[in-house]
């Protein structure tokens, strides 16, 4: 009886196929990378990296102005305080960045009447 049982061809299940292929394919894909791992030197600082690339992240995002004198440009743009209070030297410093600002308004508008 196991005889003709073993003569019966029966179809495999689609999906069975198709998970027995994608099983075969990852186990010799992880043979192959097992196979190209190469060894991590042992003089290999990870940590120092590390904090050299959040060195220069935080480099990156410092404010070149005076945040106190961004402070008081904000404090005046919200109506808190009036011009008549600030200092000589504030009213100077306020009014580079107003002019900083401006000129860099101005050259966004000229590049875009240039692509225009």
């Amino acid at each position: 009886m196991n005889e003709k049982r073993d003569l019966i061809i029966t179809k495999e299940n689609f999906f069975i196929r198709i998970f027995k292929k994608i099983k075969s394919f990852f186990a010799k894909n992880k043979s192959s990378k097992e196979n190209n791992i190469e060894e991590i030197p042992t003089n290999y600082n990870y940590q120092s990296k590390v904090n050299k690339r959040k060195e220069e992240f935080l480099n990156n995002i410092k404010i070149q102005e005076d945040s106190g004198i961004i402070y008081l440009k904000v404090k005046l743009e919200n109506n808190e305080i009036r011009a008549i209070d600030l200092t000589d030297e504030q009213i100077d410093e306020l009014q580079k960045i107003y002019d900083k600002e401006i000129m860099e308004k101005q050259n966004k508008i000229n590049q875009l009447k240039g692509i225009a």
